[in-house]
């Protein structure tokens, strides 16, 4: 199903989006487009009471997983990323990111795979 929404914002808060997103003002719609993916599929779960969450930390951690599967195309983002997205600390963000990964590491499996091999690939042996 296509749904299509209009977002009003002032040029300074575009701005500041498009920097928090990483981006120019021109592509913020695009760049936009998943976030608002994972975002309607959380109140869709929400609404037909597919999910059931005893806490507020339960749904961040949901939400956090939408994002991953949307956003981040399944690979699992660094606290830094996650820092910027749902502002929390750098030892919160690493929290949930295991937390997250705990919970729905079925889910996730190619994405934590795809993460490691990428991580394996930028290590640099030091000579000796």
């Amino acid at each position: 199903m296509q749904v299509t929404v209009n977002l009003n914002l002032n040029n300074a808060d575009e701005q500041e989006l498009a920097d928090i997103v990483g981006c120019e003002k021109s592509e913020l719609a695009t760049m936009l487009s998943p976030y608002a993916s994972a975002a309607l599929e959380e109140y869709v779960t929400m609404f037909l009471g597919q999910e059931s969450f005893n806490s507020g930390s339960d749904w961040l951690k949901y939400r956090l997983f939408l994002l991953i599967l949307y956003v981040f195309q399944g690979r699992i983002p660094n606290e830094q990323a996650v820092y910027k997205l749902l502002k929390k600390t750098t030892t919160s963000s690493r929290s949930l990111i295991r937390a997250v990964i705990s919970k729905y590491q079925n889910q996730l499996k190619l994405g934590i795979d795809e993460t490691i091999k990428k991580l394996l690939n930028n290590v640099e042996v030091a000579e000796g």
